[in-house]
């Protein structure tokens, strides 16, 4: 989840940006990356989420290096 977090933000550029791509709010993306920090589970449910946005993520740049 860790690795997730950081490959987020490293597209993103921001945590703030992280925060609003996902659908959630600094604060609550602020707990979420606190809980995984100390090594506690997040809901399957944000782990899904943000799995499948690091995908769109990926999925899009794959596409736009195959259209040069």
């Amino acid at each position: 989840m860790r690795e997730l977090i950081e490959q987020l933000f490293l597209a993103y550029g921001r945590h703030d940006a992280v925060a609003s791509a996902i659908g959630y709010t600094d604060r609550q993306y602020r707990n979420i990356r606190r809980k995984v920090q100390n090594g506690e589970a997040v809901s399957p449910r944000i782990a899904k989420l943000m799995r499948m946005k690091l995908e769109q993520i990926r999925g899009g740049c794959l596409n736009g290096d195959d259209d040069d």
